[in-house]
């Protein structure tokens, strides 16, 4: 990954490696790769989609080690982006990374959470 010199490619990868990682529950490593992705996303300031993706992914990782309070924070986080860069409830049936760790986000208080604007 590191040889990857397109940056918003690179940051896409990432995610999907944390994303991989923590369906193994390889946490350390999915934090690794979000937390890398989201700077890097951060970073290029073209990735929004990608501060979305990251900010969950970290909270999934945080749920997943007990750390509930961070999990939720980063949920709160996620929530919040969703409704800044207009991303729909609809989203939760058509993405791969939802229907990939349905099962980890169903465990969460991520639905439960809404945001002021949040978008149905």
């Amino acid at each position: 990954v590191n040889a990857i010199n397109d940056h918003p490619q690179k940051a896409i990868i990432l995610s999907h490696l944390g994303g991989l990682s923590l369906t193994e529950n390889n946490y350390k490593n999915a934090y690794m790769y979000f937390t890398s992705s989201l700077t890097l996303a951060k970073n290029i300031k073209r990735n929004a989609g990608g501060l979305f993706w990251n900010t969950l992914g970290l909270g999934l990782v945080s749920y997943m080690e007990d750390k509930h309070l961070k999990s939720k924070q980063y949920f709160t986080q996620a929530k919040k982006q969703m409704s800044t860069l207009g991303i729909s409830n609809k989203i939760y049936y058509s993405s791969v990374f939802f229907l990939a760790l349905k099962n980890i986000i169903s465990k969460t208080s991520f639905y439960s959470i809404s945001s002021s604007s949040e978008k149905n």
